[in-house]
Formats: structure tokens, sequence, C-alpha cells
């Protein structure tokens, strides 16, 4: 008896193709009738082959479901390797985006750089004059205020005295100063200096004054910075500046609208402290 089970479970544990066990009961279906009399054969035997019929058809059932378990399980392996594998190539795709992106960023913050230093970006030049010193004529100095370096750098001097309706050359034909090249932060002195004369106008305080407008030109724009000076009660001149920059603030046709930016300004007296 036990070997019999021993068999029996070693037949359900067996796992051939679907069909085998279906076959095999369809075989005793054939065979059995014609190697036995079944009416004649005995209880006992009838229930044996009717067990043995049913195991195999159980088997059959156990080997269908068995073998869709597989599949389904082989199937939903493959769906996992084919989602870590998608995973995979996402994130290296993703990585290359990254590092594209990050190579792209890289280039073009150069090329950005590169651009600035040859056009100048938003760097600009103030010339100050140097009252500190006390003299008169009063001399002047030029410095880049920007980060990049300005070239073709040349300054333009008029004070109200250049609009002289008896010298109205002088309007037209002013003295430029060339400076040239200007790195960024430089410092240079220049061989031109200023005469405050103070006619008419007055500060705030009835000091006199006197106003020069200068034009700075580089490669970039040309900024426009207004110098007043003021009678001083220490030094002879101390004086306060405005540089600002024209630019097109609206286009509407043929008629143009410009507006203007200040670069930097000083509304206190330089000088007197």
């Amino acid at each position: 008896m036990w070997k019999i089970l021993s068999l029996m479970r070693e037949w359900w544990l067996w796992h051939p193709p679907v069909g085998v066990w279906i076959g095999v009961l369809g075989l005793l279906g054939v065979i059995v009738p014609l190697l036995r009399d079944i009416n004649r054969a005995g209880s006992r035997e009838k229930a044996l082959w009717t067990f043995l019929m049913f195991s195999l058809l159980l088997l059959e059932i156990k080997s269908v479901y068995q073998d869709r378990n597989e599949h389904d399980s082989e199937q939903a392996e493959a769906r996992t390797r084919e989602e870590d594998s998608f995973k995979e190539i996402a994130a290296g795709i993703q990585s290359s985006i990254l590092d594209s992106d990050r190579n792209f960023a890289a280039t073009m913050g150069k090329t950005k750089q590169v651009l600035e230093n040859i056009t100048g970006g938003n760097s600009f030049a103030i010339v100050t004059p140097q009252v500190w010193s006390g003299l008169v004529p009063i001399p002047l100095s030029i410095r880049n205020e920007g980060k990049q370096t300005l070239t073709g750098v040349t300054v333009t001097i008029r004070s109200a005295r250049t609009f002289d309706l008896s010298n109205p050359q002088s309007i037209y034909e002013p003295e430029i100063i060339n400076v040239g090249t200007l790195h960024p932060k430089e410092l240079r002195l220049l061989k031109e200096k200023l005469t405050p004369v103070g006619g008419g106008l007055k500060a705030e305080d009835g000091l006199p004054v006197d106003r020069f407008e200068l034009d700075i030109a580089a490669q970039n724009f040309t900024a426009q910075e207004s110098l007043v000076f003021k009678k001083g009660t220490r030094l002879p001149w101390v004086f306060r500046y405005e540089i600002t920059q024209r630019y097109i603030r609206a286009k509407r046709g043929q008629t143009i609208t410009f507006g203007y930016k200040i670069l930097d300004s000083k509304k206190t007296w330089l000088g007197e402290k």
C-alpha cells in the first residue's frame, strides 16, 4: 500500500507536458475494454480502474494549471526583467541628458564669457576728478567699473562754455581723449585736466557750481557722465556725478522713444570730508 501511495506521489509530482495524462487516460479507455470484461470484473477491480482514471484526470487538470502557473510566472519574470532593463536604459538616457545639459551649460557659459570679454558686456568707465590733490586745473582719472575689458575707450568733455555762440564750431568739434584699453578695475590717470569756473549757477548752499558733460564710449555702448563741481571750504573744489546710459524704450513704426538708465551716481559732494 505504501509503495502504491509513494508511486502515486511520484506521479503527482511529475510534471509532463500538458496532454500526457489525458492521453494515458484515453489509452486506458481503449485498452481496458479490450483486455478485460468490465462487467465480469469484481467491485474492487472496478474501483481500482475508476480510481486510476480519476487520478489520471486529476493529474491532467493539475498539469494544466501547473503549466499555466509556470507560464504566468515566466511571463512575470520576463516583464520584470524588461522593466528593469527599461529602467536601466532610461537611467542611462537621463544621465546622458544631464551630462549633455551640463556640458552645454558649461560651453554656453564659456561662450558667453568669451562674447562678453569681446563685447565688453555691461562694463562701463567712470571719470573721477582728483579734487583731493588740491590742484587746479584738476587732474582726471578713469576707471573700468566692470568685469570685462573695455577697448577703444574715448572720452569727450563739454562744459557750459562749449556751447558758446561766439564759437559755434566748438559744439561740433569737441576735443576727444583717446584712452584705449581698460582692463577690469583698472585705474588710469589722464593727461587732460579740468578747470571749473563757477559762473552763474549756484548750489543749494549758495556756493558757485560748474557743470561738465562727458561722453565715455567703448566697444559696448556710450555712457553719459554728468560732473558737477562746487566751491569747497577745505579744498578748492568738490564734486558729485551721475552716469547714465540711453536705450531704446519703445519703437512704433518710425517713432523711437528713448529712456535713460542710471549706471552709477553720487549725490553727496565728494571731497568735503
